[in-house]
């Protein structure tokens, strides 16, 4: 049997959620491909299962994993294909599990988990607020319990979905729509800077920008308006030489280990 969990991710919530789907999904015999969509441009084929996840964004999912399914997944393709989807959310309630659901069944695949995963704040410079050690400890043992009961429904034929209202969710995806018009796009160019002085010209930002909005012009970091406001730009930074409106941004630097080992630790 042959599984893909295809995730979007800036700051590797998502991604580090997403392995553990992969663990769970090896431990029940399938043969497992982890797909960031940022450098996978091609349509999926023979899969048995897909795994989709991304962060939110106004609680919805990323409009380039949304995309990534309508161009690359469909049930020709993929005949006997199931899936399961996920969303990380920092507070409050998530809808993008579902905004996800609807379009896979779009695209002809069977729905058969969709769940949110609380994860640590990660956009410290709309909120400071920081979950301490031991609340992040909470949190990813509840969602690999999560996981659990997932697979548990999985392996015994029934699906676990997280449902949410109808209403709620059209409107805020109408709300990310909008913002993906007037903010999103030059989230970057407006409001952050690099200070010339730390920045080692390592090109790491450039490199991992999703949408290339980042280049290096007469030896100074310039941006378009092309941003996903996915922060992996001022968090991969290895000399924190990124500001937001001037001031020196607080890094996100808490996925350099898997879930499962940081509950053991």
């Amino acid at each position: 049997m042959k599984a893909a969990v295809v995730y979007f991710s800036g700051t590797k919530n998502t991604y580090r959620v997403g392995e553990v789907y992969k663990e769970n999904l090896e431990e029940t015999g399938y043969k497992v491909d982890m797909i960031n969509i940022d450098n996978h441009k091609r349509q999926l084929e023979d899969y048995d299962l897909f795994v989709l996840g991304s962060p939110t964004y106004s609680k919805v999912a990323s409009k380039e994993l949304i995309q990534f399914i309508s161009t690359n997944i469909n049930k020709k393709q993929n005949p006997n294909a199931k899936a399961m989807t996920f969303i990380t959310h920092s507070w409050g309630t998530a809808f993008g599990h579902i905004s996800l659901a609807h379009a896979l069944e779009t695209a002809g695949i069977n729905v058969v988990a969709a769940q949110a995963y609380l994860m640590p704040n990660n956009f410290y410079m709309f909120s400071n607020k920081k979950a301490s050690k031991p609340e992040m400890i909470k949190m990813y043992e509840d969602n690999i319990t999560k996981l659990d009961q997932v697979f548990k429904a999985f392996k015994s034929g029934k699906a676990l979905i997280d449902e949410r209202k109808e209403l709620p969710r059209t409107l805020l995806e109408l709300q990310y729509k909008l913002a993906q018009k007037v903010f999103i796009p030059g989230f970057a160019k407006k409001t952050l800077s690099v200070d010339s002085n730390k920045c080692t010209k390592c090109n790491a930002c450039v490199k991992q920008c999703p949408t290339r909005n980042i280049h290096f012009k007469d030896e100074e970091i310039e941006f378009e308006s092309n941003c996903l406001a996915c922060t992996k730009c001022y968090n991969i930074c290895p000399a924190n030489a990124y500001l937001y409106k001037n001031k020196e941004i607080d890094q996100y630097q808490e996925n350099s280990k898997s879930i499962r080992s940081k509950v053991r630790t």
